[in-house]
């Protein structure tokens, strides 16, 4: 039986690279280019690329409080962590961003099977209710929710091929 830092780590691994019930990031992204990653057919919609950047966003700056350290951006609500309008669309820029997050949710994986029972059951907030086992298991949740986009959006592209 899996203890619950395993069961974390494995949440995080099918949303990197570990097919389970749906496709990790690394398969959902696989073969995309720039101007498909640019790509949104529906005014108002996220693009794969701005999706790419809001999970950064959030895994990097969970994981930075994770570590116990203070992030440094502040954003002044959430429609800002999914504005790729200032982002250059080359080929370079697009690989770096799905790198970051690659990183990002390996980072995860690192930290959490590091991590003891104590840091596990800690708030994530001093003062405030809130463990950080739940929330780690909500941000593999919220990933995986979001690699569910970027597939229905490929699919609306025609640049899905489950490989």
């Amino acid at each position: 039986m899996k203890d619950r830092k395993e069961l974390l780590a494995a949440q995080f691994a099918a949303c990197t690279n570990v097919p389970n019930w749906f496709v990790p990031l690394e398969q959902a992204v696989k073969g995309l280019n720039a101007e498909q990653a640019a790509w949104n057919d529906v005014p108002g919609a996220n693009s794969i690329w701005s999706i790419v950047y809001h999970l950064t966003f959030w895994n990097e700056r969970y994981l930075v409080r994770f570590n116990g350290n203070t992030p440094t951006d502040q954003v002044e609500n959430n429609d800002v962590t999914f504005d790729v309008s200032n982002v250059d669309i080359t080929e370079e820029n697009w690989n770096t961003a799905v790198n970051r997050l690659m990183s990002s949710l390996l980072d995860w994986q690192d930290a959490i099977l590091q991590a003891d029972d104590a840091k596990l059951d800690s708030p994530v907030i001093d003062g405030e209710k809130g463990e950080w086992w739940d929330t780690i298991a909500n941000i593999a949740i919220h990933t995986s929710y979001h690699i569910g986009q970027i597939v229905d959006i490929r699919k609306r592209q025609g640049s899905w091929n489950q490989q």
